[in-house]
């Protein structure tokens, strides 16, 4: 069966969900979801500034503001590209 992206990326829309709402804030957290984009969207160059901002937010040199600007971002591409909602 194959995987359609709406399915694929879903759970990672929800994982940014999350983190967006506050829900799940904590640096394990932010790990999992560098780890996710890192495996999906290594080469994407419409989430480098997430990546960038993941990475920089789990060496505490990066604002969380930041972070949630490229979050949002990053969030509203991947709903554009699969139709997640």
């Amino acid at each position: 069966m194959n995987s359609t992206p709406q399915n694929e990326y879903q759970p990672l829309a929800g994982m940014l969900d999350a983190f967006v709402s506050g829900q799940q804030q904590s640096r394990d957290y932010v790990q999992s979801i560098e780890t996710e984009f890192a495996r999906h969207f290594d080469e994407d160059s419409r989430f480098e500034d997430l990546q960038y901002a993941l990475a920089m937010y789990q060496g505490h040199a990066f604002d969380v503001e930041q972070l949630l600007a490229a979050s949002r971002e990053a969030l509203c591409h991947l709903k554009t590209q699969s139709n997640v909602t």
